[in-house]
């Protein structure tokens, strides 16, 4: 699994990035979600990797 933490807010952010987090499933600061590893995932982390922290476990 992805372990996905958001590190920076949105605020400010287009709204095109504001959607990729909330894919992730993302909805505040600090706030950690699990993935299952797939190309999707994979994919939209690499779009907002500015925004996260991500630990494979």
């Amino acid at each position: 699994y992805y372990e996905v933490m958001q590190t920076r807010g949105v605020v400010g952010l287009p709204q095109a990035v504001r959607e990729k987090v909330a894919a992730l499933g993302l909805r505040r600061r600090n706030h950690v979600v699990w993935l299952r590893v797939d190309p999707r995932a994979a994919g939209l982390i690499l779009d907002v990797r500015e925004l996260v922290s991500v630990r494979l476990t």
